[in-house]
């Protein structure tokens, strides 16, 4: 166990905060669908690239933040694990019409999590993960961050 491959899917409920100019709001949200695909470095130790955040609706708009980038696990032992990475944020917005848009700025994923299950390659597991993010567009700026609690799935 812990070799090759390994891919993990997450889904749970999150809450997502936007702050800006001395504002902020939260509203709760959909956590996930997180993804995971890459490879184990060692028995404790895997890289992958990870996409993950939130979505909150209301009357058919959205608003998601969402990580794209790579993420290290670190196992510290059969059933704890901790992880985290740097990279790509999007926030997109959508209306109820069907009109989009989108902005990118920088974004860090941090996640920790229990896995149930032991001596087996298919694994379930439960983690909190917090996804900040920053985005400036136009000269206006914004802070989201969306923290889950998740139920997740993971190939060791």
């Amino acid at each position: 166990m812990r070799n090759g491959l390994t891919f993990e899917l997450n889904l749970g409920i999150a809450w997502l905060n936007a702050r800006d100019t001395g504002q902020s709001e939260t509203r709760t949200s959909l956590g996930g669908l997180d993804i995971g695909l890459g490879g184990w470095l060692s028995p404790q130790m895997a890289i992958s690239g990870r996409i993950a955040g939130a979505t909150y609706t209301k009357d058919g708009s959205s608003l998601t933040n969402a990580f794209f980038g790579p993420s290290i696990q670190f196992w510290a032992n059969p059933h704890v694990f901790v992880g985290g990475g740097l990279g790509l944020g999007v926030l997109r917005g959508t209306d109820g019409l069907g009109n989009s848009d989108s902005v990118r700025g920088w974004a860090a994923d941090l996640r920790g999590g229990f896995k149930f299950n032991e001596g087996s390659e298919n694994t379930v597991n439960v983690s909190l993960e917090i996804n900040p993010a920053h985005y400036s567009q136009n000269g206006d700026s914004v802070t989201l961050t969306s923290v889950a609690i998740l139920v997740g799935y993971q190939h060791l």
